[in-house]
């Protein structure tokens, strides 16, 4: 067991297989003015519900047992973990570390690092360099072996109350840390050497794969649904407009983004609805508030492709790639009797 804090009392199982689980324990305080590594004895149990499957009929009981066990304790400044330095180790981990990607928006920057299978756990914080400034966006973790997708940090614009601006190209380092792997509930073997990539493009146009196999357009049209449109509340300048999704069961994964704009096909930016994600074979809805302007009484819907859906990780099942158009709605009191849900189309790719 690690010794995580003096202060908190917190222990860390160190276990090669399985899981572990953090212990806050409250030994005698003359525990802790003796030097690490010690000896310390643990006494645990569990209990739990059982139910005979052979024979039947009989009702479930509860089982539960203990023990006690001897385990040594390191200090929360020992390395227990194993850390590989190796250089022959090097080109493996960082042939894992297959893209790099700086996004910016209003508020934030997102930085996404795409992992494929890395041969050793990776505990790091990741930095963001423009020239000789080092600004840091945080911690992350990834499992050995771990499946290929991408990681997200992030960081606000406004870094000791200045706005930041990214130059054209900025590099990112990654940077093995400790405290990262303190976190850990497992004993592994981690990669210990910096990585960094450089000439990041800053938004750098980007188009992930999606699946354009027609064959699912009639199963999404009947799927995926939007409710029309009520005015709920209005201000002096806008009201308050609920736009409702609902998904059906489908085949095939879909990603999607709702765009709506006015009747004269100008886009209104505050009326983006957030990230529409739904898997194979699941069903859910989505819902979210957009403002209309009182003196737009109409307006048109679309549901887009959205290209940040690998975010979500399973970059080996793309979603479905075409949009779905709903037309122009016009907004209605919702004291009104209207359909409740409505089906949009299929916009091909030579419309």
């Amino acid at each position: 067991m690690k010794l995580l804090s003096n202060e908190k009392k917190t222990l860390r199982p160190l276990n090669r297989i399985g899981t572990g689980v953090r212990l806050t324990a409250f030994p005698k305080p003359e525990f802790f003015d003796t030097p690490t590594p010690k000896i310390a004895n643990i006494t645990y149990g569990f209990r739990a519900k059982a139910k005979l499957v052979q024979p039947e009929g009989y009702d479930p009981f509860m089982v539960q047992a203990s023990a006690s066990q001897q385990v040594k304790v390191v200090g929360h400044d020992d390395a227990v973990d194993e850390i590989i330095t190796d250089e022959s180790q090097r080109s493996l981990n960082e042939s894992a570390w297959f893209n790099s990607r700086v996004v910016t928006s209003d508020k934030e920057y997102f930085v996404l690092l795409g992992f494929d299978n890395p041969p050793l756990a990776q505990a790091f914080t990741a930095w963001l360099l423009d020239g000789e400034q080092r600004y840091k966006l945080g911690q992350l973790f990834i499992p050995a072996h771990a499946p290929r997708q991408w990681y997200r940090l992030y960081r606000y614009r406004f870094i000791k109350r200045e706005r930041w601006v990214l130059p054209e190209k900025v590099s990112v380092e990654l940077v093995p840390d400790m405290t990262v792997v303190d976190k850990q509930l497992v004993h592994t073997a981690y990669w210990g050497k910096t990585m960094r990539r450089d000439h990041i493009i800053v938004d750098e146009p980007y188009k992930p794969a999606f699946n354009m196999d027609p064959v699912f357009a009639d199963e999404v049209v009947n799927a995926v649904k939007i409710s029309s449109l009520a005015r709920f509340k209005s201000s002096a300048h806008s009201g308050e407009t609920r736009l409702n999704v609902s998904v059906d069961r489908l085949h095939c994964r879909i990603a999607y983004q709702a765009i709506v704009f006015d009747d004269k096909q100008t886009y209104l930016d505050n009326m983006r609805l957030g990230f529409i994600h739904q898997k194979v074979g699941s069903e859910s809805g989505h819902s979210t508030t957009i403002i209309i302007p009182n003196d737009v009484d109409q307006v048109h819907v679309r549901l887009i492709p959205a290209d940040f859906w690998e975010i979500k990780g399973d970059l080996e099942s793309p979603p479905w790639g075409y949009t779905l158009d709903f037309g122009i709605l016009k907004l209605h009191d919702p004291k009104e009797n209207r359909p409740r849900w409505l089906q949009g189309r299929v916009v091909w790719p030579d419309e």
